[in-house]
């Protein structure tokens, strides 16, 4: 799931995962992690933090503000949750 659906950078405490439908605004959640997490039992679900129309993995990964944003999470939308197994450096 890291390398293909989610955007760790080294050394930016920004973490996300983007998951995209056809058709659909973008769903942003933005993960609690350290930049070398712990690891770690299941979180509890979350629902996305925004919803994005445009490329929100490009503009989560360039930390561009100005795009079309919303707080406004559809109520069936994605939810997520995820654990911390093992951890290695890419």
């Amino acid at each position: 799931m890291f390398a293909d659906s989610c955007l760790l950078f080294a050394g930016d405490k920004r973490r996300a995962m983007v998951v995209k439908t056809d058709g659909e605004p973008s769903q942003v959640f933005r993960l609690p992690l350290a930049l070398k997490p712990e690891l770690a039992d299941w979180t509890k679900w979350q629902r996305p933090d925004y919803t994005e129309k445009t490329d929100a993995s490009w503009t989560f990964m360039h930390d561009l503000k100005k795009h079309d944003r919303s707080t406004n999470v559809p109520p069936d939308c994605f939810e997520l949750r995820f654990k911390v197994t093992e951890w290695s450096s890419p």
